[in-house]
């Protein structure tokens, strides 16, 4: 890989938990020069692994300063699946919105990758990752790479995102059109959401590969979606189909086979289930 090639982390959110030696390879990778955009809370003890790292912008808010804002928007969004906490989103979606500026100062060339603080690599998701950074770097068949499984309510992943430039800036704008998109369907989940912005709105393609997603040692993406490069398209698990139905209850995604059955009749004309 050319030496001139430039990876930019999206680091955001609240530093709950952040291992150096875990994101080291990732970190360290030869040939690649490697850039931190940071926007976190308040500091803490945490953060002295952050300020090590080489930052070009990193910022810390008070979100006594933000929550007004955001409980203000929340009140907006009444829909959503008893599970979707909405000023914990809208959170997240402020910090993502506040480093998507930044990314003018790079080419549209560059490589740019968000990712949770809290992720614990394993050594075989370190590597799915690092061969999908550098396969990604010529790659023109499609704009955004993002972990295979963890399709909740139909949607995709926020936890990991690869992609250059101008793809990654629209993904880090979600939150200031997600008043527009819950006007249109009334409906608000985050997963859900992203997918729309990203394949519905602005027709991006998406690649899906491996990457086992562990958040604080809980695994994110217990499914195992096999998804076809061109999410327009159905996507398709080894045990059945499903149409991108955000109203399906959650219970049911992550139920065992018995409740599955339980529920096969009434989400029949939704779902179409191969024999156990």
């Amino acid at each position: 890989m050319s030496t001139r090639t430039r990876l930019v982390f999206i680091l955001s959110g609240i530093l709950t938990t952040f291992d150096e030696t875990l994101w080291a390879p990732l970190f360290h990778m030869e040939g690649i020069e490697k850039e931190y955009l940071i926007s976190t809370w308040e500091e803490t003890p945490l953060h002295e692994g952050i300020r090590r790292l080489p930052y070009t912008f990193l910022e810390y808010e008070k979100e006594s300063d933000i929550r007004p804002l955001i409980q203000q928007k929340a009140a907006q969004f009444l829909i959503k699946p008893e599970e979707t906490k909405v000023e914990n989103t809208l959170f997240m979606w402020h910090k993502w919105g506040r480093l998507a500026s930044h990314l003018d100062r790079y080419s549209e060339d560059t490589l740019v990758i968000r990712v949770r603080f809290d992720i614990d690599f394993s050594q075989e998701s370190m590597a799915s990752l690092l061969k999908e950074v550098r396969a990604f770097q010529d790659q023109t068949a499609y704009d955004l790479s993002i972990p295979s499984g963890g399709n909740h309510r139909g949607g995709l992943p926020d936890i990991l995102a690869l992609g250059k430039v101008k793809a990654m800036k629209t993904y880090l704008q979600l939150g200031s059109d997600c008043a527009a998109y819950y006007q249109d369907e009334h409906f608000f989940h985050p997963e859900w959401m992203l997918r729309y912005h990203l394949v519905n709105q602005h027709h991006y393609r998406i690649h899906r590969f491996p990457f086992r997603l562990f958040i604080r040692g809980v695994v994110y993406n217990k499914d195992s979606f096999d998804c076809v490069t061109d999410t327009q398209k159905a996507c398709v698990s080894k045990k059945f189909k499903r149409r991108q139905v955000p109203h399906v209850p959650l219970n049911f995604l992550n139920g065992d086979l018995s409740l599955r059955r339980r529920w096969r009749r009434w989400l029949k004309g939704w779902w179409s289930a191969a024999p156990y």
